[in-house]
């Protein structure tokens, strides 16, 4: 979020200040993408002991409905997909699936640039889908994150208008 601005048309930067600028990018979208795969990894870990010990796990084919149905009744909460989630076990599983490589392999996708536009739209993707189907607001994650990572593909006052209005009011 606090990256320097180097975007001013007109301006000449010397080699240095593109160097210094495209590393602190590059560490801020490390130091984020880190955090995911260590979740994806932690997420992988515990299914392996759930599923030596006979539990349901994120392996498990009816995963993502055992999850959206516990934390809707855990939660009272109503979502938007819950029932379809919990109707749908084959397909829900196959997202959940696509969620957890999207957060294993993030630290993978911050080394190639052409992949940091999809990987910023599946972060995106993702949150909004928790909304959607657990009724879990990561609304913080997705204006202030995701989208920063998506900035240099869209326009400049676009974001500073969202991480201005939800993020630093």
């Amino acid at each position: 979020i606090f990256l320097p601005s180097i975007w001013d048309r007109g301006v000449q930067y010397t080699i240095e200040e593109r160097r210094k600028f495209l590393l602190i990018f590059f560490a801020c979208q490390a130091y984020i993408a880190m955090i995911y795969t260590m979740s994806g990894l932690y997420k992988v870990v515990s299914s392996v002991i759930q599923y030596t010990a006979g539990e349901p796990s994120y392996f498990s084919l009816d995963a993502a409905a055992l999850l959206v149905s516990y934390w809707l009744q855990h939660f009272y909460r109503v979502s938007i997909l819950g029932d379809f989630i919990v109707g749908h076990q084959i397909f829900s599983w196959l997202v959940l699936m696509a969620v957890l490589y999207l957060l294993l392999f993030s630290l993978w996708a911050v080394f190639f640039p052409s992949l940091h536009k999809l990987w910023g739209f599946g972060l995106v993707l993702f949150h909004l889908s928790t909304l959607l189907s657990i009724d879990l607001l990561f609304i913080y994650n997705v204006f202030c994150k995701d989208i920063s990572l998506l900035q240099l593909y869209l326009k400049k006052i676009l974001v500073v208008i969202v991480l201005k209005t939800y993020c630093f009011d």
